[in-house]
């Protein structure tokens, strides 16, 4: 009994054992050691690695280091106590063979040295853990991500061959120095303290500001002027070198023949005013300013029945126009004449001023394209810049309305906005729409300026929140800044100073139509009309599809494709051709037929003149579709569903264009697989480029650069560096652009 009694008093551990002092010095050492490391090495780490990726969701780094930061001083101060307390690590092997369940039975002191046991067993794993967490949080950066995770399957963004871009703008020389502009700026009620919006004004980037000189308000009475307001405007902005585009807006009721303006309390009129009287008033005004303003707008929408009355007439407004661009020219000869900015559908409208002789009487033709929707349930999604078409239905249509005649004339788009309280939107949504839009209208080449409308809400109305500033505290509250105001100020950072390139496009693609050899079937619509392969013009290979059509009149078509519906590989995201047109502005589309025979009619976009050689079209397939757009299926859910299948190409004049006959050609249709990214290219002056990316959905995307890094800035204008990997940069892309800059690199 006595041998059995030392056998269990020798397994029990020393009570009121003391380490030597060397060890406990040793000890809190490294404890020491192990806390300042912890403390100063890893933040800078986890700060380090957050710049691996753009999106922390995909990189583990951070979160991995911050385990350790949290884990590994507990660790250590566990096993610095164990040690001076039994340094358990030297007997771990005793401790093995007799730390079992009989033994704990058999001696209350057992139990202790099982719990010691097991800590001492955990505090291993942890540690073995914690020491391969920080050695992958080293190692991590440096090796391609795709081979740690091979799941991710980001797109490949790669630019078309020669061009770098899928499409050379056609009017590539085009600068974007000073394309950003802001309506309504000096609407302020305050006249002491004027600094006040340009300061705020300025910190956007913008270069220029779109002002009005009503009459009414200037001369409310015959030859009885008042320029105090806008000597001051213009006074306070020609100091602040702020170039202005001035609106010579409406009429006044004396100078009318109206009746309506007889009696009326105010003196802003909208019908068409005496031509003598309005020459007077046109030229003073110009002559007034002849050293500070530039450019004169003349009228403001003279096709929308809110601002011509009774209703809009343009061949009066033609009369008008050659009586204000007289009087300008007369006192200014220098200035630049815009058309009062056309809105809607207005080609049917400038063809009326042109055929009352308004075309000799303008040197830039001012356009409104708003994303109106048709459908209020489905407001958010038809106000989408791509939805709306605005650059391959409306930036085209109206280039091919000076091409028609003639006229090499700039666009410039003096008011473009949407609501953040309306059509279903947010400020969110608004600030998207914005940055979207500026980066697909000055890709295109096709526009020289562009105004944001407006500058702050009018009121407190939803409908009225189309605003960079919101109502907030009244009229002159302008902390209320909404996204879209960093949206505008990051957008004019980034491009100002560039020249369009184009449109990136995914990869990989195909073509599934190149008309070397096709088989057509001639058109079914539209007498004296055609379709054949020809070796006239070709853009890739020796030949191309040559249409022949005869518009005898408005909203008419014609359909012309293969003999035989062509199936589609895969799931395509977008489909794309190139046109050589003949300026018409006519709308091509292409007909698909999903699995469930539903017909979806995809726009490509307006047709522009031969002077701009093969034109680029394209669309997203999966997209929102109009119920026009739309026909058959069974199921007919208005989705697309594949497999697809090609049936045919669609011409049609739509009641925006006028009857005539024409040619157009077509070569390499190109379907592309992968998520839909919208991606453009501006060139930058010292080599490298930026691109801007945004998508409908998140993606993550490899975007191919001969940089080792490229800058990464977010709509709102924060900026990351992120680390190119064999030659790509990986990221993120979402509805709300990012900006990229690096040197590009080949064309894959």
């Amino acid at each position: 009994m006595a041998s059995k009694s030392n056998d269990v008093q020798a397994q029990k551990p020393r009570r009121g054992f003391q380490p030597r002092r060397e060890l406990v010095i040793r000890d809190g050492l490294f404890m020491g050691l192990i806390m300042v490391i912890s403390i100063v090495v890893v933040p800078p780490l986890v700060f380090l690695a957050s710049f691996v990726t753009p999106d922390w969701k995909h990189n583990p780094v951070p979160i991995l280091l911050l385990v350790s930061l949290v884990l590994f001083p507990p660790v250590v101060l566990a096993f610095w106590r164990l040690d001076t307390a039994g340094r358990p690590l030297e007997r771990l092997g005793r401790r093995r063979m007799i730390g079992t369940k009989s033994h704990a039975h058999r001696n209350t002191g057992s139990s202790k040295i099982v719990l010691e046991f097991y800590a001492s067993q955990l505090g291993v794993l942890i540690t073995i853990l914690v020491i391969l967490i920080i050695i992958f949080g080293l190692v991590f950066p440096i090796l391609p991500l795709s081979r740690l995770f091979p799941t991710v399957s980001p797109v490949v963004l790669q630019p078309i061959p020669v061009p770098n871009t899928v499409d050379s703008p056609p009017s590539s020389n085009i600068e974007q120095a000073n394309a950003y502009g802001i309506a309504g700026v000096m609407r302020w009620p305050d006249w002491g303290t004027f600094s006040r919006p340009i300061d705020a004004m300025l910190e956007t980037g913008s270069a220029w500001v779109r002002e009005d000189f009503v009459w009414g308000l200037i001369e409310p009475r015959e030859r009885q002027y008042n320029w105090t307001a806008t000597d001051r405007i213009v006074g306070n902005l020609h100091d602040r070198k702020v170039n202005v585009l001035g609106i010579i807006s409406y009429s006044v009721n004396w100078a009318t023949p109206a009746e309506e303006d007889d009696n009326s309390p105010s003196a802003v009129s909208f019908y068409a005013p005496d031509h003598d009287k309005y020459y007077l008033f046109v030229h003073g005004l110009v002559s007034r300013y002849k050293g500070t303003v530039h450019h004169w707008e003349i009228w403001n929408e003279p096709d929308n029945t809110l601002f011509w009355r009774p209703q809009p007439n343009a061949e009066e407004y033609a009369a008008l126009l050659k009586v204000a661009y007289r009087a300008v020219k007369d006192a200014d000869p220098t200035a630049k004449v815009l058309t009062g900015g056309v809105s809607g559908n207005a080609i049917p409208f400038l063809e009326e001023m042109m055929a009352g002789g308004g075309g000799a009487s303008f040197d830039i033709l001012a356009l409104h394209p708003y994303a109106v929707p048709l459908n209020n349930a489905q407001a958010r999604i038809e106000s989408r810049p791509e939805v709306h078409k605005m650059v391959d239905v409306e930036l085209n249509k109206y280039r091919a309305f000076l091409q028609r005649h003639n006229l090499d004339r700039p666009i410039w788009v003096t008011e473009m906005g949407w609501p953040a309280r309306d059509w279903g939107l947010d400020d969110q949504a608004q600030a998207d729409y914005l940055a979207q839009a500026y980066a697909q209208m000055l890709a295109s080449g096709l526009v020289e300026r562009i105004f944001w409308y407006s500058w702050k809400d009018s009121s407190d109305k939803p409908s009225d929140s189309w605003g960079l500033i919101a109502w907030g505290g009244g009229k002159t509250d302008l902390a209320s800044r909404r996204p879209a105001f960093a949206a505008f100020a990051t957008s004019a950072r980034m491009l100002s100073g560039t020249k369009p390139a184009g449109r990136l496009q995914l990869a990989p693609y195909a073509v599934v139509v190149d008309f070397e050899d096709s088989t057509l079937r001639q058109p079914n619509t539209a007498s004296g009309a055609s379709a054949n392969i020809t070796s006239e013009q070709a853009h890739d290979g020796t030949h191309s599809l040559k249409l022949q059509y005869n518009f005898t009149g408005r909203d008419q078509a014609v359909d012309f494709g293969l003999n035989e519906p062509l199936a589609l590989p895969g799931s395509a995201a977008r489909i794309g051709l190139y046109v050589r047109g003949d300026g018409s502005g006519n709308y091509l589309s292409v007909w698909l037929r999903d699995r469930d025979g539903e017909l979806f009619k995809v726009r490509l976009g307006s047709v522009t003149g031969s002077a701009d050689g093969w034109r680029y079209y394209e669309s997203p397939i999966n997209n929102y579709y109009f119920e026009w757009e739309r026909a058959q299926g069974s199921p007919a859910n208005g989705k697309v569903d594949y497999p697809l299948s090609f049936v045919s190409f669609r011409l049609e004049n739509t009641p925006d264009e006028p009857a005539g006959s024409g040619i157009i050609y077509i070569d390499g249709m190109h379907m592309y697989e992968g998520p839909d990214v919208s991606a453009v290219r501006f060139l930058r002056s010292d080599g490298q480029v930026v691109d801007v990316l945004w998508s409908v959905n998140p993606v993550t995307v490899m975007l191919p650069t001969g940089a080792i890094i490229a800058t990464v800035t977010d709509r709102d204008g924060h900026q990351e560096t992120v680390n190119a990997t064999n030659g790509n940069v990986q990221i993120r892309v979402s509805s709300s652009p990012v900006y990229v800059i690096h040197t590009p690199g080949d064309a894959h």
